[in-house]
């Protein structure tokens, strides 16, 4: 099977210094808080089309979901497809993930509303097929970042909502292609279990 390529460009975006929060925080208005509004972009990149979204607004919107996807996607007890709906405004779109064979997964998509209004290419582009492990590993390299800035800014982790459940997927060891743990819940579901 032929994979199509599925990126999150992250690089290091800058961040601010935060001053003590007086309540909790949810993790998007904690995002909010960290990263300023300038240039700090990371790229999806989507079979060859690439989608920049904002730290600041985009990333704080959509990161939770993410988060939701990808433990859905490690778990066992998913059942083969995996739903998402990020709701940025300039990300505003709907996943369908389904497990394929040695690995694979297929994306199906609809691309509601994207920056630089590329949905038609995208959607020229759907469903996309990539390895599954790599897919997730893209993802917890985005929590990574994300926790790292969070660090940077030196806010208070025990003040954010869901912070626990970031840095457990950012720091959990990416399992090796075609591994059983690679795709568990969804590669079990499946193949009928």
């Amino acid at each position: 099977m032929r994979y199509e390529h599925f990126a999150l460009v992250c690089g290091h975006p800058e961040t601010l210094t935060v001053s003590r929060p007086a309540d909790s925080l949810s993790l998007m208005d904690a995002i909010e808080e960290v990263f300023p509004s300038s240039t700090n972009v990371l790229v999806l990149e989507w079979g060859g089309v690439s989608v920049p979204l904002s730290f600041k607004y985009d990333v704080s919107w959509i990161l939770l979901d993410a988060i939701e996807m990808i433990e859905q996607m490690l778990s066992a007890s998913t059942l083969g497809v995996v739903s998402v709906l990020f709701p940025s405004s300039s990300f505003q779109v709907e996943w369908e993930i389904t497990a394929l064979e040695d690995d694979g997964i297929e994306i199906n998509a609809t691309w509601n509303s994207v920056a630089g209004s590329v949905e038609g290419l995208l959607a020229d582009r759907s469903p996309l097929r990539t390895e599954a492990s790599a897919f997730i590993a893209e993802w917890r390299h985005l929590f990574a970042v994300v926790v790292r800035a969070i660090d940077e800014a030196q806010m208070p982790v025990e003040m954010i909502q869901d912070y626990d459940r970031l840095l457990k997927l950012s720091l959990a060891k990416h399992p090796d292609p075609g591994t059983p743990q690679a795709t568990r819940g969804v590669k079990e579901s499946g193949s009928g279990a």
